[in-house]
């Protein structure tokens, strides 16, 4: 081995569908350094995916299970476990990293990453006082988004691949060769011998021989995800009945029960692959699809990269804009529910949120992917089947980020606004060289409104009404920073003085701490303005040493951070409000910035059926 190659440790704690999430990062520092040399530190259990990524150069397999089990057994073999561990982590340690990013954030990876002890360091890790220690940009965006979901639309796949710049470096607006974002789909090495697996599995199948192959995957990480079998099996008797498809059902051993209840009333022209295929077969059989219908599961990730087209339906807790199949064209249906997604502390009694998205609705948008080209220049009409439902298409902006575009005309609402203004700040900060915006005419606001489209102009009076207290509170944030800035001024002055006057210092410092909670709860009270805030306090949490000067001069600069981007948040937000609010913008809105109906499906293939086109599959917008 060349050991002048310089060396990244990727540690990724997670599982099967996040690790494919991580592959563009994996392919952006390959090609930002090429030579590089990538080992990639994952549960053993997720080995499988690993091996079949071609940008790993050196898999590092952990036992999760064996070094966290927590037993009356288990506790005999601590001394040995720690031992074991610890010459585990001394035996990666003399690779000599020259950095570890860390694309997992539960205390155990940070413990893990805080162990290499390197400057370079990217991702959760721990200070020296063993406290949360969040080291990248990205990763801070991560957390705010985690915490502030309803307004977050910035795929997690793109907040991965942030995470191959360096901090400071500029991204430049537009795609271009050192531009990371969106230049690469998912990554997924095919395995010719799965094939022959894949055929194997298959050849005695009566439905192998059917026009159209679609596949079900029912199950999912938690039961708020999972869409009721029952849903599925109507689904699937629509789709044969009108497409003569025949359908694969997947699944792991753990869900043959699940897959069976899906499979068992379809007859011969299901089978239920749960528990038969491992990584490479399950890859080969979900190329050979003509769609895949599946929750949100690392499944939807697996089609998405061998370019299988992807129906995913977010239930529960999962959200189409965080974890959405990446790539340009595949489909996402969710609710529109106002408790929709659910919190990850919170335990649901009904899924109603799965009952809103009925097989009527699956099957309409599902015969619309099987008939229709090209899938971005389309809109479906909103009928009965998307009361409380949204559908959206993936695809990617210009300067290659990856973005849901609504292909239900719904009225705009101020979430909507909040979220899509937010989006384009957060791109902004994330993507400038110091990470804050000084200038608001930096924000194009023709972009702005080019991502307006596919909305209805809402109520005005309404609409106004609605944006009227985050307006206010932006407001207020700008106050409350600016006299952050004061106090911490008063505070360097006093510090610095050769006679420092400690109750000067005392009085600053308490006005800083009463600032600082006003600030804490505003976020907590008006969750739209919440990510501004949880910047401003990851920040703060981030600071580290003594020096009473340094401390001060950082804080400041934190102060004048916030202030910034809730000025230019508060002014953006302005500007929208006024465009939406405009009798021209409506006009433009309802009419010629609707995406037109390329075809009619009558004039999209002979496969199309009459109760299709009566799903309002064959109307214009």
């Amino acid at each position: 081995m060349n050991n002048n190659k310089k060396k990244i440790l990727i540690i990724n704690m997670t599982r099967m569908g996040d690790i494919i999430q991580t592959t563009p990062l994996l392919r952006a520092l390959k090609e930002k350094e090429p030579g590089v040399e990538i080992y990639y530190f994952a549960v053993s259990g997720f080995s499988d995916i690993c091996e079949h990524i071609p940008e790993i150069d050196h898999l590092v397999p952990f036992d999760f299970n064996t070094a966290v089990a927590i037993s009356k057994s288990a506790i005999q073999y601590l001394p040995r476990r720690i031992k074991e561990m610890q010459g585990f982590l001394k035996t990666l340690q003399d690779e000599k990293f020259d950095e570890v990013i860390n694309v997992s954030h539960s205390r155990i990876s940070a413990l893990i990453t805080h162990f290499f002890a390197l400057d370079k360091t990217r991702g959760l890790t721990l200070n020296s006082e063993g406290y949360r220690l969040i080291k990248h940009p990205w990763t801070r965006y991560f957390f705010i988004a985690n915490l502030n979901r309803h307004y977050n639309r910035i795929n997690l796949v793109d907040i991965n691949i942030g995470l191959s710049l360096n901090i400071g470096e500029f991204a430049p607006s537009k795609p271009d060769e050192s531009k990371p974002f969106g230049r690469t789909g998912l990554s997924y090495e095919k395995d010719p011998k799965a094939e022959i697996q894949a055929q194997n599995l298959l050849k005695d199948w009566p439905g192998n021989q059917a026009p159209l192959k679609i596949g079900f995957q029912p199950g999912a990480s938690l039961d708020c995800k999972r869409w009721r079998a029952e849903s599925f099996v109507q689904l699937g008797e629509m789709l044969h009945r009108q497409f003569n498809a025949s359908i694969l059902v997947f699944g792991t051993e753990k869900e043959k029960k699940l897959a069976s209840a899906v499979c068992d009333p379809l007859g011969d022209f299901a089978i239920n692959l749960a528990g038969k295929t491992d990584i490479p077969a399950l890859g080969a059989l979900l190329d050979q699809l003509d769609l895949l219908i599946t929750n949100d599961t690392g499944t939807q990730h697996l089609a998405a990269a061998v370019d299988t087209p992807v129906l995913s339906l977010c239930f529960g807790s999962a959200l189409s804009h965080e974890t959405g199949p990446y790539g340009h064209g595949h489909v996402v249906m969710e609710s529109t529910l106002s408790c929709f997604p659910c919190s990850f502390h919170v335990e649901c009694k009904r899924f109603r949120c799965q009952e809103s998205v009925t097989p009527e609705a699956v099957m309409s948008v599902a015969a619309y992917m099987l008939n229709r080209e090209p899938l971005d220049c389309v809109n479906l009409p909103d009928n009965k089947f998307y009361e409380n439902v949204q559908v959206w298409r993936t695809d990617f902006e210009e300067d290659g980020f990856w973005i849901l575009r609504p292909m239900i005309v719904k009225p705009l609402t101020a979430a909507d606004a909040i979220s899509i203004t937010a989006r384009m700040i957060w791109k902004k900060i994330l993507t400038s060289p110091n990470e804050m915006i000084e200038d608001e005419d930096s924000i194009d606001r023709n972009a702005l409104l080019s991502m307006l489209v596919g909305y209805q102009s809402p109520e005005t009076i309404s609409f106004t009404e609605e944006m009227r207290e985050p307006l206010t509170v932006l407001g207020r944030l700008v106050e409350l920073s600016e006299k952050g800035q004061d106090n911490c001024s008063i505070l360097l002055e006093a510090a610095k003085s050769s006679t420092p006057d400690l109750s000067l210092i005392e009085t600053a410092g308490k006005e800083i701490e009463k600032i600082d909670q006003e600030i804490s709860i505003t976020g907590f009270r008006l969750p739209e303005v919440n990510h501004l805030i949880l910047d401003f306090t990851f920040r703060k949490q981030n600071l580290e040493g003594n020096d009473l000067v340094k401390l001060t001069v950082k804080t400041k600069d934190n102060y004048v951070r916030m202030e910034a981007n809730a000025r230019i948040f508060r002014d953006v937000l302005q500007d929208l409000q006024s465009a939406v609010c405009d009798a021209d913008w409506r006009s433009v809105a309802k009419n010629e910035r609707t995406i037109p109906v390329a075809c009619n499906l009558a004039n999209c293939g002979d496969r199309v059926s009459e109760e299709a086109l009566s799903f309002g599959l064959g109307e214009a917008v």
